[in-house]
């Protein structure tokens, strides 16, 4: 009897002891999921973008100052500002203070000529542009900023790739970034209510000191969706990029290619060889989207809808259908390049037109500083002191604006 009620306390403890171990460990490991605070924004310099343009280039009625279709912006060495404008098939240059000083290149097929103009890069005094017609081999044309047209060099894709090639940047004045295959291509609709990454295959082109491709790999890039089409089409359903969603974003900096996914916040620095050179991770922790921005951004959408019943209003519905929406939004939505190898980082927000926040990278893939862009503005170049952006009124006409930097 003694020895049964030896065994019976033994047991006794045994499952006291249990009980404790599993109570002190749920306890403890529901502190580490629900008390572990999300990963604080670092203390970073700010920097200070003004509110308003201190220079703004645009006017109606002057062939100088009209802008249709500006694909990029730059600064020239000089100070000077210098505008790919596509919908003139020219490059046009400005002095610092806005008042125009030449341009460069006209609507044609011949040598300094474009036929669709896509990319510039300023290297000392040269202006670099390529154009990509529809199927047709790239063109690079150089201009000088003194003197005009210099060279015009082609380059057909498919003798270093089989399945060709489309340029999507300058690197450097010797490297192009480029995807594989053609630029235009036809995406299947997903099924009704999903979301799907499309993806793409990025690579540098090298001219020197003889050409070569580097392919990168292959990228998840934009996120799409699929919205009903009205009846009496041949098809029911179109495909859309679903801008709530995560997305593959690039810029180039002093010869290196920035690329960056706004779902896990990662972004990777190549060098031109396509070597990874750093990667870092958005200072920023992920977080639900704001019920009502969604909401006042679609009836922003809605108010430039001209039918009811048409195509325009039904891909805004569907893409702020509830059912499509993630649970998390995106972290970004662009990377710019700036001085010395920097890129800026620009924040993700439901209302675009608002002023948002922007993250600085250095060269070695450290954050550096922050500060705030302004509202309703394509930014494209960021320099020592100011800050060159794209405003677009709600007649479609554009404006370059010039912003000054504090840092």
């Amino acid at each position: 009897m003694e020895r049964e009620s030896n065994t019976r306390n033994v047991k006794k403890e045994v499952h006291r002891f249990l009980g404790v171990s599993l109570l002190v460990f749920f306890i403890l490991t529901q502190s580490c999921v629900r008390g572990a605070p999300e990963e604080e924004e670092p203390t970073l310099p700010v920097w200070v973008i003004s509110e308003n343009p201190v220079v703004e280039i645009g006017a109606e009625g002057d062939p100088r100052y009209e802008f249709h279709r500006i694909v990029d912006v730059t600064f020239h060495k000089t100070g000077s500002v210098v505008v790919a404008n596509s919908g003139s098939q020219e490059l046009k240059t400005y002095e610092r203070d806005g008042r125009f000083s030449g341009s460069f290149g006209s609507p044609g097929e011949g040598p300094g000529e474009f036929h669709d103009l896509k990319g510039l890069l300023v290297n000392g005094d040269s202006l670099i542009a390529f154009e990509l017609p529809f199927r047709g081999p790239v063109r690079i044309h150089t201009f000088r900023i003194d003197s005009g047209f210099l060279s015009t060099s082609t380059v057909r894709f498919e003798e270093y790739s089989q399945d060709g090639a489309s340029p999507l940047a300058f690197l450097s004045p010797n490297d192009l970034v480029v995807t594989r295959g053609q630029s235009f291509r036809v995406v299947e609709p997903p099924a009704q209510g999903v979301i799907v990454r499309d993806s793409t295959t990025l690579g540098i082109f090298s001219f020197l000191p003889q050409p070569v491709m580097h392919w990168l790999g292959v990228f998840k890039t934009a996120s799409l969706y699929s919205f009903p089409l009205p009846e009496g089409r041949p098809v029911s359903r179109s495909v859309a990029g679903y801008s709530l969603g995560p997305a593959l974003v690039r810029t180039v900096s002093s010869g290196r290619l920035w690329i960056g996914d706004s779902g896990d916040g990662r972004i990777t620095q190549y060098g031109a060889s396509g070597v990874v050179v750093s990667e870092s991770r958005y200072p920023v922790a992920a977080r639900s989207f704001d019920e009502a921005a969604l909401l006042e951004a679609r009836r922003e959408a809605m108010t430039d809808v001209r039918s009811p019943n048409g195509i325009a209003s039904a891909r805004i519905t569907e893409l702020y259908s509830e059912r499509l929406l993630p649970r998390k939004a995106p972290l970004f939505v662009k990377i710019h390049p700036g001085v010395d190898g920097e890129v800026w980082v620009e924040s993700f927000s439901e209302l675009p037109h608002r002023a948002r926040d922007v993250y600085v990278l250095d060269r070695s893939g450290a954050w550096i500083a922050k500060a705030r862009f302004p509202g309703g503005v394509r930014i494209h170049e960021i320099s020592h002191d100011r800050v060159a952006g794209v405003r677009t009124d709600a007649d479609g006409v554009e404006r370059v604006v010039l912003y000054s930097l504090g840092r």
